[in-house]
């Protein structure tokens, strides 16, 4: 069997993940379809934006995406350099209180607003793996 020869650049995230068996890539979309649930909780249990859940499960999603995919994966690269996480609060300055208050209101918005794209971001990834398991299952 030959092997396949690692990027030598840690930013070169263009190796497409060869996977193994059918049973690899459902393990995948199960782990994946756990992270959805994971973020979808954040809405339903009305998590503030700044609490260590929120925290936790971006890393998690990043986690999850090295695992499946590897390292010099496209879905890894992307959730691990340009995907910045569930969410990014803005950040104020102003000693102003009522400012604050406003802030925090938007920046909690923000959030709930952001979280339908990170569902949208992990199903992708899904549908890409239940691609690659029906390909596997016509070989």
């Amino acid at each position: 069997m030959a092997r396949t020869k690692k990027p030598s650049d840690p930013t070169d995230y263009t190796q497409i993940k060869e996977f193994s068996s059918a049973q690899e890539i459902e393990s995948g979309i199960q782990k994946l379809r756990r992270r959805v649930d994971d973020v979808q909780s954040l809405q339903r249990d009305q998590v503030a934006y700044n609490d260590q859940r929120v925290m936790s499960a971006t890393e998690n999603i990043r986690n999850t995406a090295l695992e499946i995919f590897g390292p010099h994966s496209p879905e890894y690269g992307y959730v691990k350099e340009q995907w910045w996480g569930i969410f990014v609060p803005n950040i104020s300055l102003v000693p102003d209180r009522n400012w604050q208050r406003r802030q925090e209101m938007e920046n909690q918005q923000r959030f709930l607003q952001e979280i339908p794209q990170t569902v949208t971001l992990l199903e992708g990834m899904i549908q890409r793996l239940v691609e690659k398991r029906s390909e596997f299952v016509e070989d």
